[in-house]
């Protein structure tokens, strides 16, 4: 999960900024998480790394409760120090990991589109290859790809008939050589 909470809060499409705030709400839907999971983990992170992550509460929310807890849905998480970022080697793998697997998507869901409007015809390898590689690795989902776009449900049908397609010529190529 640690890694999921870095990979949402540190890519960004900002060339300028190395994080970005999320509220809690939106990451626990992206990772199909819990709160009930996500808050001892923050609780851990800031008190073994206080300078790592900021998890603020609402304001009303500080106002009204006294005994808050450190963490409620609407709450916002932010790394509190960019600087620390490029001198994490694990995190900048996982910052890395993250942008080429949005750009993949980002690309594939552009040539559904495309396929769709009768300008490009099926992927084949080694794009076929890769994309159907990044598919049942990273298995995106609904809420991950509606990040980007809301063309999921397109996308990945376009994925999985370019696969069916693919395997298909191959069936029949191997027919005809038998013939």
């Amino acid at each position: 999960m640690i890694e999921k909470l870095f990979k949402q809060i540190t890519v960004t499409e900002e060339v300028s900024r190395l994080s970005k705030p999320i509220r809690v709400d939106h990451f626990l839907k992206v990772t199909g998480s819990q709160l009930q999971e996500l808050s001892p983990i923050l609780q851990s992170i800031q008190h073994s790394f206080p300078f790592l992550l900021d998890v603020l509460l609402p304001f009303q929310e500080r106002l009204e409760v006294k005994n808050h807890s450190l963490i409620s849905v609407a709450s916002v998480i932010d790394v509190k120090n960019e600087q620390f970022i490029p001198q994490w080697p694990r995190l900048v793998e996982w910052i890395k990991e993250e942008k080429e697997s949005q750009d993949l998507y980002k690309r594939l869901s552009e040539k559904s589109m495309l396929f769709d409007k009768g300008l490009t015809d099926y992927m084949k390898p080694p794009d076929l290859d890769l994309a159907l590689s990044w598919y049942e690795q990273q298995k995106p989902d609904e809420l991950w790809s509606n990040q980007f776009d809301s063309n999921h449900h397109r996308t990945i049908a376009y994925l999985l008939t370019n696969k069916v397609k693919f395997q298909d010529e191959i069936s029949k190529k191997e027919l005809d050589q038998k013939k």
